[in-house]
């Protein structure tokens, strides 16, 4: 399995943005599991390196840091729950058995 990385994501909701970073193994797995965010393999465009120095240290400061095998917590888990299209990771699926 791919060793993980941290990467700088955002939701955009129209006005503004909510910024986090996500520890896993590319950009395509978070957006994958969390359709609406997009992950950066680098950072946007318009960002420079010191300001993604700075995003990275306020997310971390602000608690918006998360790991893709956890499951989520705090804002994230916010957003989880108005999403219909999350899909847990197979550590957090349960299998229910019939009697």
């Amino acid at each position: 399995m791919p060793e993980k990385n941290e990467y700088l994501c955002v939701y955009d909701y129209g006005m503004g943005g909510i910024w986090l970073v996500m520890s896993a193994r590319s950009p395509d797995e978070i957006e994958k599991r969390f359709p609406g965010i997009t992950a950066y393999a680098d950072k946007p465009e318009w960002m420079k390196q010191e300001e993604k120095t700075e995003y990275f240290s306020r997310c971390k400061e602000k608690g918006f840091w998360w790991d893709i095998d956890d499951e989520p917590t705090g804002w994230l888990k916010t957003y989880v729950g108005t999403q219909n299209t999350y899909e847990a990771p197979a550590s957090q699926q349960t299998k229910s058995s019939l009697p």
